[in-house]
Formats: structure tokens, C-alpha cells, sequence
């Protein structure tokens, strides 16, 4: 079936006076190697210089992406794990695409063409990788170390090494298998977790110490709702978007994406966003996705293959639903998996790991800019 991005009628019909820009298919990736049952795309990363994308799969590789003249290309294929066996790897670009982490501590820095593995850090936990996150400037690391017991270690480099700043604890849910699950404002003095079943704790940096500020649960829901699944801060920390995908509101399970605002010291909940097509299974929230201004929200709906854009037309906090994206292929793809996108959210880069047209569970990530 042909390549389809739809720009669904229900989502603009509200918004007919063409003031805004819509989304386009552009480019579709697959792996260099098509591995059966690969699931490339098992996370992406995008740097918000828009430049740089990293892929990964269930094999312990990282395919690094460079776009130029509006195409991406192979730039180079890394390892997120340095032992066996293979597994799931969690990846975090920084801003200008210059450091890449990986969910197992390694931790590579780019020169030129060329990416280095510059350091693998010494984790407490160093076989779960459940997930992992840099910031901006490539100098904060946070990664979600799952074992025995679960902690949230905090990297500072200096020097062009990293060094343990703070490791957090304390977590009494010790679920693996959650999805992007830890986010930093630009500048790292924010960090939001999700712990399963038991909300989004959000850290605040003074100085070189982390000290929780609050912990933040949806007004509607029970546990068993995955919220935190996917967490993301906008520039400043003043927005925090966090999925609900598993949020069964009687008809089946549908999904949430919850907004919060901040006010000073204080965060409340703002805005529930639904897509305008729920049904049961569509499992809206799986990933999301607030841009650095807050004016744009992307949100998967990995059960209905489909992304959904919402959009503060008038800057007043409220976001509008104005376009559903779709593969337009095979249902069961998992399109909507996991998404990133540039700063300003003019192109944004999206997964299907269970995508079949390189074969069977090779994978894809489509590409999507505005127009």
C-alpha cells in the first residue's frame, strides 16, 4: 500500500483560514542491515539543531543519521550496549548533535563525521537501560538504572569527563519496559520521571544538589493507566506533557496526554488531550512531545498507527487538535512508537518498529516537516 500522510478533514476543519502549517511526509528510514524482527525503531532522538537523528533497534545498535538538503543519510552505526546479549536501546541526542548517550552508559561525542565512543559510564545497574536523557549543552546525562533496586543516576561532565553528581532513589515501582520515561529542560535544572503506577516525580537543580519538588498524578485514572509512560518538558520547564496511554474510560482502553503548567514552585494539571478519533486499543500517549516555545504537542497513538498535532493557536495554554498523521500502511506497525523532533517542532521524526516492508519486523521511521 502507497505512502500516505493524511491530513485529516475532521482535524482542520475548525481552522480553515490557512494561517497554519501542516505536516508532510518526507522520507521513511530503514535499517542498512533489514534484520528480521529487528524493530528498528525502537527509540529515536532528534537534536533540536534539526541535523542529527539517532535510531535504535532490539540488536544493541544505533543507526546516527545526517540530514542535508533536506535528506537524511547513513552517517554511522554505534553500539548502545558493550556486552551480551543484545537488548532494547533507550538514546538521547543533545542540541547541536554532538553527544549521544545510550540507556547502558556509553556515552559518544561527534567530530566532524565521525562519532567516538568518549566514555562508558559506571553504572550501578548496567543491564536493564530502561532509559536515558542529555541535555541541551551535552553536559547533564540522567539515566534510569533498573536492577535489583532502581535509581536515577545524574551525570556532570567537566573537563570532557562525566562524574556522578547525585544518584535518586527511592522508587517503590520497579516496572521495566517503560517508554521515554525521563526529561530535562534545556539548561537541566529540571528533571521529570515517570515511576509506573505511581506518577511523575519532577527534580529541581540548585546549584549541584537535586531535591524532588513535586510528583504529579492525572485528576482522573487509576495505576494500572501507564501515566508517565512518555514525559516531556518544553525550554523552560513551565510546560510538562505525560501520556496516559493505557487510560480505559469505559469503552476501552483509549489514552490521555496530560498537561501541566507551572507556577512558580507549583505544578497543576491544565488540559486533557483526546483525540478527536478515540477508540478502544489506541493507546494515545504511548509517546509525546512539547516543542521548546510550548506551542506545539505531538502525541502517539501506537495502537491506531497514528500521530496526532495539537497546536496553542492563541497562546493561551490550550491546545487544539489540527491534524491526524497516519502511515497509511499495514495496520499493527506500531507507527507513533516513539517521536522527536527539532526545537521549534518543524520536522519531527517518527517510529514503527513492527513496520514489515523491509521484512518482517525490520522496522521504519518516517519523517514529517511542516509546510
Amino acid at each position: 500500500m502507497p505512502l500516505l500522510s493524511t491530513f485529516s478533514a475532521l482535524s482542520i476543519r475548525a481552522f480553515e483560514s490557512g494561517s497554519l502549517n501542516l505536516y508532510r511526509f518526507y522520507q521513511k528510514l530503514f535499517p542498512s542491515s533489514g534484520t528480521t524482527n529487528e524493530n528498528f525503531g525502537r527509540d529515536v532522538s532528534m537534536s533540536k539543531d534539526g541535523l542529527y537523528l539517532a535510531v535504535t533497534n532490539t540488536r544493541s545498535e544505533c543507526y546516527i543519521y545526517y540530514k542535508s538538503s533536506g535528506s537524511w543519510s547513513l552517517q554511522q552505526t554505534v553500539a548502545t550496549k558493550s556486552s551480551t546479549p543484545i537488548n532494547v536501546g533507550f538514546v538521547s541526542l543533545n542540541e547541536s548533535g554532538d553527544v549521544l548517550v545510550t540507556s547502558y552508559g556509553l556515552v559518544y561525542t561527534r567530530s566532524g563525521t565521525t562519532w567516538t565512543l568518549s566514555q562508558t559510564l559506571s553504572l550501578t545497574y548496567d543491564t536493564a537501560g530502561n532509559d536515558v536523557v542529555v541535555d541541551s549543552t551535552g553536559d547533564y546525562i540522567a539515566v534510569w538504572e533498573y536492577g535489583v533496586s532502581s535509581v536515577i543516576s545524574i551525570w556532570y561532565r567537566s573537563g570532557g569527563t562525566w562524574s556522578l553528581q547525585q544518584s535518586l532513589s527511592g522508587f517503590t515501582n520497579l516496572k521495566a519496559g517503560q517508554g521515554q520515561t525521563l526529561s530535562f529542560n534545556d539548561n537541566a535544572t529540571y528533571l521529570a520521571f515517570g515511576e509506573f503506577q505511581v506518577g511523575v516525580h519532577i527534580y529541581l537543580r540548585t546549584g549541584t544538589s537535586w531535591a524532588l519538588q513535586q510528583t504529579v498524578t492525572p485528576t482522573a485514572g487509576n495505576s494500572g493507566d501507564r501515566f508517565g509512560h512518555a514525559i516531556d518538558f518544553d525550554a523552560n520547564a513551565d510546560i510538562l506533557v505525560a501520556g496516559q496511554p493505557s487510560y480505559n474510560s469505559g469503552s476501552g482502553l483509549l489514552g490521555y496526554v496530560i498537561v501541566f503548567s507551572r507556577s512558580g514552585t507549583t505544578w497543576t494539571q491544565i488540559q486533557v488531550l483526546v483525540p478527536s478519533n478515540a477508540q478502544s486499543g489506541d493507546f494515545f500517549g504511548g509517546s509525546v512531545y512539547i516543542n521548546d516555545s510550548k506551542k506545539t504537542i505531538l502525541a502517539g497513538a501506537l495502537g491506531n498507527d497514528e500521530v496526532y498535532y495539537f497546536t496553542d493557536i492563541n497562546n493561551l495554554s490550550v491546545w487544539n487538535e489540527i491534524q491526524i498523521l497516519e502511515s497509511g500502511e499495514t495496520a499493527g506497525d506500531n507507527f507513533g512508537y516513539a517521536l522527536s523532533a527539532d526545537a521549534n517542532a518543524d520536522t519531527f521524526a517518527t517510529s514503527g518498529p513492527g513496520d514489515d516492508e523491509g521484512g518482517t519486523g525490520v522496522g521504519a521511521v518516517w519523517n514529517y516537516q511542516k509546510i
